[in-house]
């Protein structure tokens, strides 16, 4: 008897689903690979913002405070009116306190969870109505290669690995959720539980950054290119949806309206509006070219102003790229949709002045839009390539699928090791902000905070290399300044020079010269005379001097000023553990530790004042834990090298 194929259930269908991955299996690979890519983060400090949003934090201790959780005072974070990213630090001091592995976990999760959203929205896309006929085939494989190539790339590392940048990659979660089940709602016979579901994920997004606002236009523009034909039609059959969006922009409203991030600012701007704008077509630029070759990527540009005459060639680009996306938006072209993406979710930050003209984290939703023109550019290519070379139907596919399959290796495979690489540098304060002014040379606050990292791990030298480099270029930028301010006018708009100036006077004090710490602790207070910090640290530099009462007072003062500081504390029990006071000194290093109990430094003069005590015990106890807080905490490790040497003395003499 001859059996056919098909009477045994083996056809050319049967044969190709065998080997076809299907969704979970791209779904696995797809969480495999980010969490390989990102295992390397678990231990990366807290740096730059994270100090002041989560070291320095009190509204996020105590959970059962819900009202401070939600509503913490602008005075205590950078983050007040984004209730959402303050409660999810919340969650993570109550989980681990100040040890940062949970908060790399929840940030790799969002991610993760981002990425899941996005090969949905990308697949459904794919199979919608207008792209059907084209992509069907190819739809599941083509959506994976867009996320696959977007969750990996190294562009995305300060959003992710970078804590308090949460607010971008939960936005970028609120966005596409709210984009994934308003398509789910579109498609579905029941489509009332998906729509309301859109809402909500929006309304939570409102609470995490207020970029947000820009989701429901562009999901209505989405409703017109890829659903429904007409305005009118897609109201009237997304009524639900779309009134939901609109009090969830009024909600959005009020909470910016109450004192949110994007109302007050996060520092003192020192360009005019014009200025900004003229600056952000080579930001937008350098965005794009990082994309496609992303070997700049800095944690801090400090990108200098544009003037028109040298910023006109990168208007002009950027122009053109905006009228080819309109018009293709105007013609109901698929690919215009993700092109007026790009520009309208970086409309807020590149329209609205902000004291930082370029952050790479705001990349985090607009680079989808490139990834995802480049992947289905590079496929129809591919298949314009095969239908040359191949003879048949049958091998033009199989230059295309193994073509697609051997490219995305590649791609997955470099930007994964680049993103990996990229990640080694978030290891320590030290090494991000050497490599930050290592590739932006005039940037004063990244040698400012490089010169800040080395004093804390001790090395006297360099830190004061670096801090006098950014006093440099401080002092210049206020020489030539054109807005009409004077110098120390101009100056007082810049905390960065405050806190450069102080952090010289420390390392002075550190080399033993009181009266040139002084000068710098003054130099700070001239233009910035409630830096509490400062006044506390001249204290110190009094107190060398031998002016024991004028020390008191400046602490006294500065502890008036900033109550809820812990670094006015530690400077306080400095003094006293120096005036024999030891016992006033482990008190005041105490209350350090209860303001910040992750407090290095407060550890640190909590075992040597302990110490003083004979306490020996319990001050390794200390100095064993600010080590743990920061292996390359310098002071620390000397002491513990000092005592065991001690020890072994001890015994070998007994």
């Amino acid at each position: 008897m001859i059996l056919s194929a098909r009477a045994n259930g083996i056809t050319g269908e049967n044969i190709r689903a065998r080997h076809e991955i299907g969704i979970p299996g791209y779904s696995l690979i797809l969480a495999a690979a980010v969490i390989i890519t990102y295992a390397n983060t678990f231990h990366s400090p807290f740096i730059f913002d994270d100090q002041v949003n989560i070291v320095e934090n009190t509204s996020i201790r105590d959970l059962s405070s819900i009202f401070q959780v939600f509503a913490p005072p602008p005075s205590e974070t950078g983050i007040a009116g984004r209730p959402v990213i303050n409660f999810s630090l919340a969650l993570n001091y109550a989980i681990s306190g100040e040890d940062p592995w949970s908060y790399h976990l929840l940030n790799l999760l969002i991610h993760l969870a981002a990425a899941f959203c996005l090969f949905g929205i990308v697949r459904r896309t794919l199979t919608s109505r207008r792209l059907k006929a084209a992509y069907e085939n190819a739809a599941t494989p083509l959506a994976f290669a867009c996320v696959l190539i977007w969750a990996l790339h190294p562009l995305l590392t300060q959003a992710v690995t970078y804590v308090v940048q949460r607010c971008e990659s939960l936005m970028g979660l609120c966005f596409l959720l709210t984009f994934y089940c308003a398509i789910r709602g579109w498609q579905s016979a029941a489509p009332r539980p998906w729509q309301l579901a859109a809402v909500l994920s929006f309304i939570v997004g409102c609470g995490a950054k207020e970029v947000i606002a820009a989701a429901p236009v562009l999901l209505f523009l989405y409703d017109l290119i890829f659903v429904h034909d007409g305005v009118l039609v897609a109201l009237r059959r997304s009524a639900l949806l779309y009134a939901g969006l609109f009090f969830g922009l009024i909600f959005l409203g009020m909470l910016v309206a109450a004192g949110g991030t994007a109302g007050s600012g996060t520092g003192r701007i020192t360009f005019s509006a014009v200025e900004y704008w003229l600056t952000q077509p080579e930001v937008i630029l350098h965005y794009l070219r990082l994309v496609f070759w992303p070997d700049a990527l800095s944690i801090d540009y400090g990108w200098p102003v544009a003037r028109f005459g040298s910023a006109w060639p990168s208007l002009a680009i950027i122009a053109f790229l905006l009228a080819a996306a309109v018009l293709a938006l105007v013609k109901k072209q698929p690919l215009g949709f993700p092109a007026i993406f790009f520009f309208t979710v970086l409309a807020p930050t590149s329209l609205i002045p902000l004291p930082d003209a370029a952050f790479e984290h705001r990349m985090y939703l607009p680079s989808i839009a490139v990834v995802a023109i480049a992947v289905i550019c590079a496929y129809k290519m591919l298949k314009g390539a095969a239908k040359r070379w191949a003879g048949n139907g049958a091998q033009e596919k199989t230059v295309v699928r193994k073509g697609a399959v051997y490219l995305l290796i590649l791609t997955g495979a470099s930007l994964g090791m680049l993103t990996y690489a990229r990640n080694m540098d978030y290891r320590s304060d030290v090494r991000i902000w050497f490599d930050a002014a290592q590739k932006y040379p005039e940037n004063s606050r990244a040698h400012a905070n490089l010169g800040n990292a080395l004093l804390q791990e001790g090395d006297l030298r360099g830190a004061m290399e670096a801090l006098y480099a950014a006093l440099r270029i401080e002092t210049e930028n206020a020489r030539n300044f054109n807005g009409g301010l004077r110098y120390y006018e101009y100056l007082s708009i810049r905390p960065v020079y405050a806190k450069i100036q102080d952090n010289l006077g420390w390392a002075w004090l550190g080399k033993g010269d009181a009266v040139a710490a002084a000068g710098h602790f003054r130099e700070a207070l001239k233009v910035n005379p409630a830096y509490a910090t400062a006044l506390a640290h001249l204290g110190i530099a009094l107190y060398r001097q031998g002016n024991g009462s004028a020390a008191m007072e400046c602490f006294q003062q500065a502890i008036r000023m900033k109550p809820s500081d812990p670094d006015i504390r530690v400077n306080l029990g400095v003094t006293l553990r120096l005036q024999g006071r030891y016992l006033e000194a482990v008190r005041n290093f105490r209350e350090a530790l209860q303001l910040a109990p992750g407090k290095v430094s407060a550890h640190y003069g909590l075992g040597m004042a302990l110490r003083e005590l004979g306490k020996e015990d319990e001050a390794v106890s200390h100095f064993r834990e600010a080590i743990r807080l920061n292996p390359d905490y310098g002071p620390a490790k000397e002491i513990m090298e000092q005592i065991e040497n001690e020890r072994q003395k001890r015994q070998a003499a007994s």
